[in-house]
């Protein structure tokens, strides 16, 4: 029973990172859409995500940093208070990170989504167009690359 519930969460969980990416995909097409020159003569060809970034992903790579030891401080030849400080501050940073991690979210906080379509250009002519879109929740803006 117990197994069946843990299955049932974790896919209700599932599906709710992807509705949330899906809703974040759908608003970076909107998005695409109100750029256009003839935004009604828009046809999608493809969507393809090519990166999210959840506010896990930026916890778990400070963490790996801190286990890696590319943050812990050098020791100078002489060992002053200072540096036995910066070691104190080291460890506690080192372990608020982990616990910070144990608390992070799958929730997106940054996706970068490819739109191949085709609409009309300036002159009415229809083209084939790719345009990258990324959308930073934290800061909620969005940016086009051609």
């Amino acid at each position: 029973m117990k197994k069946i519930i843990l299955v049932a969460l974790l896919s209700v969980f599932s599906i709710s990172c992807q509705s949330k990416t899906e809703d974040l995909t759908n608003k970076a097409e909107d998005f695409l859409v109100q750029n256009l020159k003839d935004p009604s003569s828009y046809e999608r060809i493809s969507i393809v995500k090519t990166d999210t970034l959840t506010d896990y992903d930026m916890k778990k790579y400070i963490v790996d940093m801190y286990e890696s030891g590319a943050l812990e401080p050098v020791a100078p030849i002489e060992v002053s208070a200072d540096f036995t400080k910066e070691v104190e501050k080291y460890k506690k940073e080192k372990k608020e990170a982990k616990e910070a991690l144990d608390k992070a979210t799958k929730t997106p906080k940054f996706i970068e989504v490819v739109f191949k379509y085709r609409a009309k250009n300036s002159l009415g002519a229809l083209d084939i167009s790719t345009t990258k879109v990324k959308l930073d929740v934290v800061k909620n803006s969005w940016s086009i690359e051609e």
